[in-house]
This record gives C-alpha cells, structure tokens and sequence, in this order.
C-alpha cells in the first residue's frame, strides 16, 4: 500500500522552507514507494501541500503546478519561498503542521507531520555571543556571559524537545529564551 513520506528543514538563513518528497519508487526494500503493485505518479491529478505555520492560518501549496510532483524519485525537493507563506521576514519559531495530499481518480493519500522550527531563538543567542567581550579574562563572571550561557543551555534543551516532538517543553523553554532575549536587547533577528 501506498504510504507518502517527506520532510521539511528550513534553509538559506531561515528564508525558505524545503519540502523533500521520500516516498520513492516502489522495490523490495521500499514497499510503500511508487510503482505496481502501488499506484504510479502518472495515473495522480493533484499534490497538495498544506502548511499550518504557528497562529492557525493555513497555506495551500499546489505541488501539483511545479510539474515535480508528486515524484517516485526519493529526494525530490521544492524550495518554498516565504512569499508563498504570507511573507513573514524569516521562518516563525514554533509548532508547523504539513499535510501532503496526493489524489487520482478515486483514491486520495494523505499524510502529516508536525515540524518545530526555531530560526529566531538561534539567531538571538548567537547574537548575545557575538556583543560579549571576549578579550578580558573576567568577561565569564560578567552578567551577559551567565545569560548567554543560560540561553545557550536553554537553546540546546529546545532543539532537543524540538527534535522529539515534545510540544510543551518547546513551548515552556521557548518562552525562557525569549525572555533571555529580550532582556539582553535582542528584539528581532528577522
């Protein structure tokens, strides 16, 4: 039976998302690919991708006009600009839904996933390393060194909640960082 796959991973400075289609040609290590005894991507009028980025408005992304999907080559990818995703000025930090939607004839496929991404709670910490004074040997004991610190750690333990799918640990440091970040002074990284 048919099963689509895909990933997405922000890209370009946190200015594009890309979509990668993985669900590959049907063969005996990939029984859900593409390909008898599966439907093939000729017989598919429609790819829809879905995306719900943090606040709940929902974008409709017509892979189908790309002409590149859907696609039985595993890795096929897509940038998506920002501009088809109401113009933010980079990726929006938070919980985004995908939803792929590939239909012919009757048989309509359908899968989602749930992406964290965190663009701007990375750039402001790596700002606040980058206004420490670094060239004094007490500059660890200084304030803004423990708060860079602290964001860091806090950083690390998002990128981790992120990548297991943990949505209230993501939000609970998330607010953390954020607090970190505006109390050294960094307002926007976008």
């Amino acid at each position: 039976m048919l099963n689509l796959k895909f990933d997405l991973c922000v890209i370009n400075g946190c200015k594009q998302i890309r979509f990668t289609d993985n669900t590959g040609f049907y063969n005996p290590t990939n029984l859900t690919g593409w390909g008898t005894p599966n439907p093939s991507v000729s017989t598919m009028t429609s790819a829809i991708l879905e995306i719900t980025p943090p606040g709940g408005i929902k974008y409709t992304l017509n892979a189908f006009a790309t002409s590149i999907f859907p696609s039985d080559v595993y890795g096929t990818s897509y940038d998506i600009p920002l501009s088809l995703i109401g113009n933010p000025t980079s990726i929006i930090d938070g919980q985004w839904l995908f939803t792929y939607i590939v239909s012919g004839g009757i048989n309509t496929y359908t899968t989602s996933i749930y992406k964290y991404f965190y663009c701007n709670s990375e750039c402001c910490v790596t700002q606040m390393l980058a206004n420490l004074n670094l060239s004094c040997d007490c500059c660890k004991d200084s304030d803004e060194y423990k708060n860079y610190e602290l964001a860091w750690v806090q950083l690390e333990s998002l990128k981790k909640a992120a990548a297991c799918g943990d949505s209230a640990n993501f939000e609970t440091i998330k607010k953390i960082v954020d607090k970190l970040c505006l109390n050294n002074g960094c307002k926007t990284c976008k």
